[in-house]
């Protein structure tokens, strides 16, 4: 089993959006284009075919990338305070999401019709 916790407050909150649109170079190759999301790319399948059960406890804020791994873990559990957020569709990054499209609908449902009438 794997336990999957942030330290301190939050359980991960994903990229500083403030630091990529202020220009931060850490996040950008020499051709100006983000690096850090597709290292991240690799992440979300390593962890789908990881053998043991992935446990996200969810802290506090999950938020962009955050959101994403917690989404992937096989189980969640959340602290009353915890906060989940696709924060990164603000910046209309929704198509490199991490998968959030994909896991999202298959934990809470696809919505729509709720066969009250």
């Amino acid at each position: 089993m794997v336990l999957l916790s942030g330290a301190g407050r939050g359980f991960c909150t994903g990229l500083d959006i403030k630091e990529v649109v202020d220009g931060g170079d850490r996040l950008l190759g020499d051709d100006g284009c983000d690096t850090l999301e597709p290292r991240l790319f690799g992440l979300i399948p390593l962890m789908r075919n990881c053998p043991q059960p992935i446990i996200a406890l969810i802290n506090g804020a999950a938020a962009g990338a955050g959101f994403a791994i917690a989404l992937a873990s096989d189980v969640r559990i959340a602290a009353r305070g915890a906060r989940l957020m696709a924060t990164f569709t603000s910046i209309g990054l929704s198509g490199c999401e991490l998968g959030v499209s994909y896991f999202l609908p298959r934990i809470v449902g696809l919505g729509g019709s709720s066969g009250v009438e």
